[in-house]
């Protein structure tokens, strides 16, 4: 088969997993993650602070503000020091990412531990402050890659599906098509953003694995949730949301990925299963 799936048995480059609060975390939060003690900390050890800056106009005088936002990031490190797994905390965002997906169970249960632990204790800490959640999401990423000079995409995907036009895939060898729509759910509705890049490993683009002159299929399913009514900054309100939304948005991604990769593909990365 001349388009390959990143590893044996899935495509999966990258997983991330998030919560979205409507304002941001203080630092004394942040601190407390920095000397926390729990368990999830025994997956992460190494440990980043991180800062931004925004540039904003104050409205009344005129004049440039700049906003600084202090973070954090918690990760396990490979040899080459990239990062496996990681917790990134900056501003209004809790994010876990992972780099190392094998399958579903597994690394769902991981991540959801994480977020549910990590999210425990800053509601301990911001409990006075009436932060609500904005949203949840999850976003994969996809990538099948090929050493043919003029690959043919109907190899990878079907031709008369809905989410890719068909005409796109004639374009030649790098292309991409990037669409997005709602989906309503009991309690909210989820943005879907799907796209799909094909590409070479060139500007940034490399991944780990893959020559830079190699044409690479990027594949990227991003959902997000967000609740038609205010979601309070709460442990056991995320816990439920978290566990009620996120298995669902993987059911979704499953669904797209059938709809748009050949039969041979789809049995190839295992997605039936």
């Amino acid at each position: 088969m001349p388009f390959q799936p990143l590893n044996d048995d899935h495509a999966i480059f990258a997983a991330a997993f998030g919560i979205t609060l409507d304002k941001p975390l203080s630092a004394a939060a942040v601190n407390s993650l920095v000397k926390s003690p729990l368990d999830w900390r025994k997956e992460l050890p190494a440990i980043e602070l991180s800062q931004s800056v925004d540039f904003q106009i104050n409205p009344q005088t005129g004049q440039p503000v700049n906003r600084l936002t202090r973070g954090v990031d918690f990760s396990h490190k490979r040899p080459d020091g990239s990062a496996s797994w990681q917790l990134e905390v900056m501003g209004p965002e809790i994010r876990v990412s992972t780099t190392l997906y094998t399958r579903w169970d597994p690394t769902w249960a991981k991540a959801g531990d994480i977020l549910i632990g990590v999210t425990g204790q800053l509601v301990q800490e911001e409990k006075e402050r009436g932060i609500g959640v904005q949203s949840v999401a999850l976003l994969v990423t996809d990538v099948f890659s090929t050493d043919d000079d003029q690959p043919d995409y109907s190899e990878l995907f079907v031709t008369d599906g809905n989410e890719i036009p068909a005409r796109i895939l004639r374009r030649g060898r790098l292309w991409h098509s990037h669409t997005g729509w709602f989906a309503d759910r009991p309690g909210g509705r989820v943005l879907n953003q799907v796209n799909v890049d094909a590409r070479t490993g060139t500007d940034g683009n490399s991944i780990r694995g893959l020559r830079d002159d190699q044409t690479r299929v990027v594949v990227q399913h991003n959902q997000i949730f967000r609740p038609s009514g205010p979601l309070p900054f709460d442990e056991k309100e995320i816990e439920d949301c978290l566990l009620r939304e996120v298995p669902l948005m993987h059911i979704a991604n499953k669904s797209i990925l059938k709809e748009i990769l050949t039969p041979a593909m789809q049995d190839r990365i295992k997605v039936n299963t």
